[in-house]
């Protein structure tokens, strides 16, 4: 008689189910339906909540808010991150980080990615159709002990936060990189450097503007649209 696979044995949790068939059925690279999962692991509640929180051990799942050319039920398993199913592999606990401490760190932050200044929903400028999702990331991480509180938390897009190691894209070519840096006027080239020493990406007040503005609700920005119109037409409206 042939053993059922891992996913079909209903003693283990949804998450570590899911995982196993993601990897073993759907594969890296290969795009998968909700649907297809509440199959593979029926009676379980909440399989989608399950299915996110395995970002949190360096899955890298791509929904039609990441990439436009997905459509609204279609996920992409981009990257494959730990093997959670594997005997003796103990889930981490759940964090104080609600829905509610959520926002406060994405207002805090200006709703944008404190490492590369993407906004939530923008189009990655390296990667068009692929929009940035915001989450939650550490400071000093807690692999080096640090702490899971406001002061170590911070806003990141997916692609910051998510390990080199797990990604699957083209990697950057470092020696254009490095000889594009030398060309940098002085100016850029010191400010590029602060970025590195520091960690996460400064805003000039131009920018600052931009992601004030974006938080705005619609008929605010449209006012501020209006009296731009008559600053750039020389005749201000207010």
């Amino acid at each position: 008689m042939t053993e059922a696979p891992f996913w079909r044995d209903t003693r283990h949790g949804a998450m570590k189910r899911s995982a196993h068939y993601l990897f073993t059925v759907v594969g890296v690279g290969n795009v998968f339906r909700m649907s297809q999962i509440r199959e593979a692991v029926p009676g379980r509640e909440q399989v989608g909540r399950r299915i996110r929180e395995l970002r949190k051990f360096g899955w890298v799942i791509k929904t039609y808010r990441d990439l436009s050319s997905l459509g609204p039920d279609e996920l992409l398993l981009e990257a494959v991150g730990d093997h959670i199913w594997t005997p003796g592999y103990r889930l981490t606990k759940g964090t104080g980080l609600n829905q509610a401490k959520r926002r406060a760190v994405f207002d805090r932050d200006g709703n944008r990615c404190v490492v590369c200044g993407v906004g939530a929903g923008e189009e990655y400028p390296d990667v068009p159709g692929e929009r940035a999702r915001l989450t939650i990331g550490h400071l000093v991480p807690q692999g080096r002990r640090g702490r899971d509180d406001p002061d170590n938390w911070r806003t990141e897009c997916a692609r910051c936060n998510e390990a080199a190691k797990h990604l699957t894209r083209a990697p950057v070519d470092a020696e254009l990189l490095r000889a594009t840096i030398r060309e940098l006027p002085r100016a850029e080239r010191q400010r590029f450097h602060d970025w590195i020493k520091t960690g996460r990406r400064q805003f000039t007040n131009l920018e600052t503007l931009w992601i004030q503005y974006r938080q705005l609700p619609a008929p605010a920005r449209s006012e501020i649209e209006e009296l731009l119109d008559g600053l750039v037409k020389g005749s201000p409206t207010a």
